[in-house]
């Protein structure tokens, strides 16, 4: 964990703002998990569609027709569905740990005074930075 205390402390921004970044940033995660979610459903239609177009065909085209191995099929559910979810996980962690900080700061906790895990303060310092 990395003391947000580390970075610039020039000068001190309201607390207001500091619960406006880090709800800036929880939608933003929140966003992010709604397009994965997103592009596993339309990997996952894509498939039953294939699926139902294969069932329709006769035995003789069923036996022409090229189908992938089982385990190319597997590989490809782990990359477009596995990982993904993996990725959902992680952000959903990020959250916690936002709302977490949130809860803190509304407390009357000092940015300065929150730990974040490395991925939450680079954003929050990506985001310091273009409000500058």
């Amino acid at each position: 964990m990395i003391l947000h205390k580390d970075l610039d402390t020039h000068y001190q921004r309201p607390v207001i703002s500091h619960l406006a970044l880090l709800e800036h940033i929880k939608m933003s995660k929140k966003q992010e998990i709604e397009d994965i979610k997103n592009k596993i459903s339309q990997y996952q239609n894509k498939k039953k569609a294939e699926e139902a177009f294969y069932n329709t065909l006769s035995p003789i085209r069923k036996f022409f027709a090229g189908r992938p191995p089982c385990h190319h099929l597997a590989v490809e559910h782990i990359v477009h569905v596995k990982e993904r979810s993996k990725q959902i996980d992680a952000l959903n962690q990020q959250i916690l740990e936002l709302d977490r900080a949130i809860k803190l700061l509304s407390n009357g906790a000092s940015l300065n005074h929150i730990e974040f895990s490395s991925k939450i303060d680079e954003e929050i310092r990506l985001y310091t930075k273009s409000e500058d």
